[in-house]
Parts: C-alpha cells; sequence; structure tokens
C-alpha cells in the first residue's frame, strides 16, 4: 500500500503526459489541415498538356497545346516558350498556310516552311474564364471569350542535329486579379521519331 504522503505516478506525471499527447494531436492537426490546403491548391492549377506530331519537312511538328484553367479566378495565357532542344522555335499554325483567294479552298501549308520566322517565345494573350466558365458565343459558333480551356496549335522546328530528342515548353500564365499571380507550367514531350524510347 503507497504510503498516504507520497503523490501518486499520475499526479506526478499526468500533467506531463496530457500536455504531450494534446501537443501531438495539435501537430496531427495542423500537418493533416496543410496536407488538405496544398492539395486543394494543387486542385486549382492551371493544367496543360501537348500533342505532337510530325510535319512531311524535316525537323518540322505539329504541336497543340490545351491549357485548362481549373482556378476560381480568371487566367490570361501571357505566352509560350519553346525552351529545348537549343535552337528550337515556332510560328502560330496560321502563319504557316498560304490563303487560297478562293475561300471555299483548303488553304496549303507552305513549302518550305519559313524558318527564318521561328521564334523562342509566342505572345499569346489569351483570357480565360474561371473554373466552370463558358465561352462567350457570337454569331452562333464564333466565339467571342475563351471559356476555361484554350487549345492553340503551333508549327515548330527542331534543328535534326540536336541529339535531344526530347521537347521542353513552358506555358506562362497570369490570374486576373487585384494582385496579380503568374504560374509557370513545364512541359516535356518526346519527339514522335523517339517514341519507342518515350517514358510516362
Amino acid at each position: 500500500m503507497m504510503p498516504p504522503n507520497e503523490p501518486s505516478s499520475f499526479v506526478t506525471y499526468g500533467p506531463i503526459a496530457i500536455s504531450v499527447l494534446a501537443l501531438i494531436v495539435s501537430g496531427l492537426s495542423f500537418w493533416i489541415s496543410r496536407l488538405n490546403y496544398q492539395r486543394a491548391v494543387l486542385a486549382e492549377r492551371p493544367v496543360a498538356s501537348a500533342t505532337i506530331r510530325p510535319i512531311a519537312q524535316a525537323g518540322w511538328y505539329r504541336v497543340d497545346l490545351k491549357v485548362e484553367n481549373r482556378s476560381p479566378v480568371s487566367q490570361r495565357w501571357t505566352e509560350v516558350e519553346f525552351r529545348r532542344p537549343r535552337g528550337t522555335g515556332a510560328i502560330a499554325e496560321r502563319d504557316a498556310y498560304v490563303k487560297k483567294a478562293d475561300v471555299n479552298m483548303a488553304n496549303a501549308l507552305m513549302n518550305p516552311l519559313p524558318q527564318d520566322q521561328v521564334k523562342r517565345t509566342l505572345r499569346i494573350d489569351t483570357l480565360m474564364k474561371q473554373h466552370g466558365g463558358q465561352a462567350n458565343m457570337l454569331l452562333g459558333h464564333i466565339k467571342a471569350a475563351e471559356g476555361d480551356t484554350h487549345v492553340r496549335s503551333f508549327v515548330v522546328f527542331v534543328p535534326p542535329s540536336r541529339r535531344s530528342k526530347t521537347l521542353s515548353m513552358r506555358v506562362n500564365l497570369s490570374s486576373v486579379e487585384a494582385v496579380e499571380r503568374e504560374t509557370v507550367i513545364d512541359i516535356k514531350r518526346t519527339l514522335p521519331q523517339a517514341a519507342s524510347t518515350a517514358t510516362a
């Protein structure tokens, strides 16, 4: 039997154990809250994807870039950079075709394509609505403004002498709000002729 004047172990260590337990619970709560916040931020981050197809001219490819705004504010797609391989450049798809005088005839792809006109960085300046926003329609099927998704096509030249078989691109966005926030999305895709060595 414990002597009457000796304090119990709980009286001695109980407050310390409770404090430690409360600290652990508080830490776990903070970690879970932070994890949920990071997941929410990532879920609202704009995303971009690319599709690459070769053109029947050496070193040339058609690249379709798709940007989806998943954030609750509008985004402005400001520019796109074609970063690697060195010497890579692009022109807008519309500038790669010779316009026909007859509107009923399809425009013809330039041959050869204007290698001296390619640029490493192209200005886009397209406004995309917040996530879930629909494109404004004007005169039936003509878009007056984009919805939350926009696709832009480019004709890209990659110097055939370069050993790298990976096309590296960067999409730059800016949020439309009082304090603008920039978003940078890097995209890397294996060029079609090296598809057998592509990795996910």
